[in-house]
């Protein structure tokens, strides 16, 4: 991954990673800064530690405003369900979102799930006036018992 260092990509709307590169969130945090790009579409599949993952994740996607599609395949924790779950509506002029162009999510882990959270996050219910929802229409979740790759 040392190539990702002293690339920028200003263009790039689409990426698909698949590694297990154990230092890919850095990488891929210091790419998306560096190239201050508007990317649509992130797929990724690693392994992380459980200790970093949410906070990882969630300081690359902040990155990530415009993304419209999301297909996570590594476990995520609750804090990020959390953040996500909190984030579907918010004041209209707010700096402070999350994903608020999100339409996909695909998530692809083991089973051990927060589904409360989720459920949340895709709320059918209407937005405050002054408010802003997040537009997502389509959600899918695949698990296996013991957290291996899904493809």
């Amino acid at each position: 991954m040392d190539f990702m260092k002293d690339v920028s990509l200003p263009a790039l709307e689409f990426l698909d990673c698949q590694t297990e590169e154990p230092a890919i969130m850095n990488h891929l945090t210091s790419l998306i800064h560096r190239s201050s790009c508007s990317l649509k579409s992130l797929v990724l599949e690693f392994t992380l530690s459980s200790s970093s993952r949410d906070g990882q994740a969630i300081k690359l996607l902040q990155l990530m405003p415009m993304l419209t599609h999301l297909e996570w395949r590594s476990v995520l924790g609750t804090a990020f369900f959390q953040r996500f779950a909190d984030a579907a509506f918010w004041n209209e002029g707010s700096n402070d979102t999350f994903l608020p162009h999100l339409q996909s999510l695909i998530y692809k882990a083991r089973r051990k799930f927060p589904f409360g959270l989720i459920l949340k996050a895709a709320s059918l219910s209407s937005p405050k006036p002054g408010q802003a929802r997040r537009p997502l229409n389509n959600l899918q979740f695949f698990f296996t018992g013991d957290g291996t790759s899904l493809r």
